[in-house]
């Protein structure tokens, strides 16, 4: 940086000790880069920054979630939530307002909110008779699925703030585990442990 420069951004925070650290590097095209170079600025810095920042935050919840096992036996109730018929969905319906999720979800989350308290008013039931049935069966142990889940919940927590990335990144992770599944039956899965009580807390009053 010029003189200039430095004054700008001087006492802004830096995500490493010199420019060639990993932490302190961001991938630009072209025209940004050549922008940048010649229009250093507080604001300019603090946008990358902060781009920055999530995208080291994702890495390493990818990373942490990566180590994370998923019993495989899980695959069985996403693939089920991809044959499912509307018929069969209409009667195992969830009439009821999502209480444990309006408890859990600020109405800062909006958008996140409805998509789980949605997923779940379809899909909750179906999924619980699914898991209870695979369970009773032998086929698969419950605990030990919602243990998982509830693992790889708090290692993005310990990551991200934002809870619909947390959400995001659960979804992602799932994904990842059940190779073919689709990305709407991950997320009402996830939408099930958030109802269920293994994803995010109960706000505190």
């Amino acid at each position: 940086p010029t003189h200039n420069e430095v004054l700008e951004l001087k006492g802004l925070e830096r995500l490493g000790v010199n420019c060639e650290e990993p932490e302190n590097k961001i991938a630009l095209c072209k025209d940004c880069h050549g922008y940048y170079d010649d229009h250093k600025t507080k604001d300019e810095y603090l946008n990358l920054l902060a781009i920055k920042k999530g995208l080291l935050s994702a890495s390493k919840t990818k990373i942490a979630t990566s180590h994370q096992d998923l019993e495989q036996e899980i695959i069985i109730v996403i693939n089920a939530l991809s044959k499912i018929d509307q018929n069969t969905l209409e009667e195992m319906k969830l009439n009821y307002q999502a209480l444990k999720i309006s408890n859990k979800i600020e109405n800062t989350y909006a958008i996140l909110k409805v998509k789980i308290e949605t997923y779940d008013c379809i899909y909750f039931n179906f999924i619980k008779e699914t898991f209870q049935n695979l369970d009773q069966a032998g086929q698969l142990n419950f605990n030990l699925v919602a243990s998982e889940i509830k693992t790889s919940f708090l290692k993005c927590e310990k990551e991200m703030i934002s809870k619909s990335e947390i959400f995001d990144s659960l979804v992602k992770w799932l994904k990842s585990k059940s190779i073919g599944s689709s990305n709407e039956a991950c997320e009402a899965v996830i939408s099930y442990f958030v109802q269920s009580c293994e994803v995010f807390h109960e706000i505190t009053k």
